[in-house]
């Protein structure tokens, strides 16, 4: 268990988890106002693009970051529809905003095909008691035709709770193996106060 500031937390990802964007095609999703990609162009990616919804963001704070070649806002749902293939996709604290975490890794293993792909959201990442759960009342009664709500999830407000374990059985089912990870205890932020960050790579074909 990492436990520490939000500052340790970014040298954490910057010295262990970004240098995997060094000299690669880079896919960030919901960079929101561009803290994680500043680290990211640090390491100097070869072509550095992102996807940010988030209409009143994109034209201010993120076109002011010099080293981010593409910004596209729009739903990440809709972006990624179609192919757009790159070396590596990061998305941080995004997993945890959508109805159904799972549909956005599909798109991003089926239609991105990236080498690495580093996520981090709420939640435990190992089979351990989630002691988020006693602050999560019952799920909310799914809308007929939308996509279904896994039981592992819980909600809070506007958050959804993201299990690693859960998504570590989805990677794994669409080809990819987890490299590292490391639960999360930051202890002047509580949107990580209990989470965790983890690598995964493209598996080798036999």
């Amino acid at each position: 268990m990492f436990s520490g500031t939000n500052q340790d937390y970014l040298n954490l990802i910057d010295t262990k988890y970004f240098t995997v964007c060094q000299d690669q095609h880079v896919l960030e999703i919901g960079p929101f106002n561009g803290t994680h990609s500043k680290l990211i162009i640090g390491h100097r990616p070869k072509y550095f693009e992102v996807i940010e919804p988030h209409h009143a963001l994109a034209p201010t704070d993120l076109q002011a970051i010099n080293g981010i070649d593409n910004i596209i806002v729009d739903d990440v749902l809709l972006a990624l529809s179609s192919p757009h293939l790159c070396d590596v996709v990061v998305c941080f604290g995004v997993l945890y905003h959508l109805h159904s975490p799972l549909h956005l890794l599909e798109l991003v293993a089926n239609h991105c095909r990236p080498t690495y792909l580093l996520l981090d959201s709420i939640g435990q990442f190992a089979d351990e008691v989630n002691t988020l759960h006693t602050f999560f009342g019952p799920e909310p009664v799914n809308e007929p035709g939308t996509r279904h709500v896994r039981s592992e999830f819980k909600f809070s407000g506007l958050n959804i709770v993201c299990p690693g374990s859960v998504v570590q059985t989805a990677m794994d089912r669409l080809g990819y193996e987890v490299v590292m990870s490391d639960n999360l205890a930051i202890t002047d932020n509580f949107s990580k106060s209990n989470s965790w960050v983890a690598l995964w790579k493209i598996k080798e074909t036999q």
